[in-house]
């Protein structure tokens, strides 16, 4: 018989979220058999953040939303976010690399500074003004060199952790999630390795899971147990949440990291840490 994974998740202020399955109960061989199979979820996404995500209050900034279009002829997507009226962190990325980069109020009327990461000095400044409700245009600045930006205003669906989030900014960066599989044997032990593959938009995740041999009774079950679903919300693989939190909050990725490795494989139990 098979009992339910059970899951521990912290509280949204932790910095970390750790997920633990022990045990699984699945049925190899002849006769029904405990397979103990314990994995461990690190995922650092909130160690960007001091609080967790907070809806998007009070009255919107008239440049809070998704935005497309170009700096100087390089197509790119920017959101904005609005916190009780006042404009809050952004982010944007070229359509040609994907990767974001954050934008935050520079306390300057219609001014942002860009930068790579938290932290980071600033790289580059946009001085933006707004002459319609559905277009920004200013100029991106770089030491002597000065492009023109020019943006028009996407359609989102709102919720509650703003326009960085939504799927109408993060919509161009997300592809099919590939799985690579290669035989490999470490310590005596013969499996399939999973390399899930994200694209490359999104670099600073990395997931990997094994797969046995499906040779006796309930061999199935404990491959499916095993494999990650990036689609399933919440589930282990659910690194766009990640994501979608990281650039609400920060403006940037976060990290996401999972790997299932096998401890011991043998014909009467399977373990993996």
């Amino acid at each position: 018989m098979a009992t339910k994974a059970k899951r521990f998740i912290p509280s949204d202020s932790e910095v970390f979220a750790f997920m633990t399955r022990v045990p699984l109960l699945a049925e190899r061989g002849a006769q029904h058999s405990v397979h103990a199979v314990t994995r461990l979820l690190v995922v650092s996404c909130a160690s960007l953040f001091a609080a967790p995500v907070h809806a998007q209050e009070g009255p919107q900034h008239p440049w809070a939303g998704v935005w497309q279009g170009t700096i100087g002829s390089l197509p790119v997507r920017v959101c904005l976010s609005s916190r009780d009226g006042k404009l809050g962190t952004g982010s944007y990325y070229y359509v040609a690399s994907l990767v974001p980069l954050r934008l935050q109020p520079n306390g300057e009327t219609g001014t942002l500074r860009e930068s790579k990461t938290v932290g980071d000095d600033e790289s580059a400044r946009w001085q933006l003004a707004m002459p319609g409700t559905a277009r920004l245009s200013g100029q991106w600045r770089q030491l002597t060199r000065t492009l023109p930006v020019s943006l028009s205003r996407v359609p989102f669906t709102a919720n509650d952790d703003g326009p960085c989030a939504s799927d109408a900014f993060l919509a161009p960066r997300i592809q099919s999630v590939g799985v690579a599989s290669s035989a490999v044997t470490a310590k005596g032990i013969g499996y399939d390795r999973l390399v899930y593959l994200v694209g490359k938009a999104f670099a600073t995740v990395a997931m990997e899971s094994f797969a046995i041999t499906e040779a006796l009774p309930g061999d199935r079950a404990i491959n499916a147990a095993l494999r990650l679903n990036p689609a399933t919300p919440d589930g282990d693989g659910d690194f766009l949440s990640c994501m979608r939190q990281s650039l609400s909050m920060a403006g940037v990725d976060g990290d996401y990291a999972v790997n299932v490795a096998p401890a011991m494989i043998a014909r009467e139990f399977v373990s993996a840490s």
